[in-house]
């Protein structure tokens, strides 16, 4: 095609024949832009879904585990004359505390929650005078927050 050959004439008078070529590098950036944003948003789910997992099986663990520590020594101490009320006492707000824990849905309160049941282990354990902790607790700790 030539350029004699193109009519002038049947180009309306709002469109500009080379807006397609100077509008390039905007409609680039729109695109790598959204592209950008998908990927993002599918790996910050998936990265999101991970941590969560990870954190949820940890606090999961420490749980378990100070539920199985607390019913253990509240059956011994059942057997024991010489039980300190003191000592049975916190281990059955230890208890109290584990059982109103959400283990379903995360609320704001499970952090300072699980920081208090930490707490109350940590008052048992001296008042029981044996050195145990869980190894989770400190790695995790610094690390926990939603």
């Amino acid at each position: 095609m030539s350029v004699a050959n193109i009519n002038v004439n049947n180009v309306p008078n709002d469109v500009d024949i080379f807006e397609s070529v100077v509008m390039q590098e905007e409609s680039s950036v729109k695109a790598g832009y959204l592209a950008g944003l998908n990927h993002g948003t599918e790996k910050g789910q998936e990265d999101g879904y991970q941590l969560g997992h990870s954190l949820g099986c940890s606090v999961g663990n420490e749980i378990g585990f100070l539920q199985g520590f607390v019913s253990t020594w509240l059956a011994l101490l059942d057997q024991s004359p010489d039980t300190k009320e003191k000592t049975s006492k916190a281990l059955t707000s230890l208890q109290t505390l584990l059982g109103k824990y959400p283990l379903g849905t995360v609320n704001s309160t499970c952090v300072t929650d699980l920081k208090m049941i930490q707490a109350r282990f940590k008052k048992v354990v001296s008042l029981l005078g044996i050195n145990i902790s869980w190894s989770h607790t400190a790695s995790k700790q610094e690390s926990l927050s939603f």
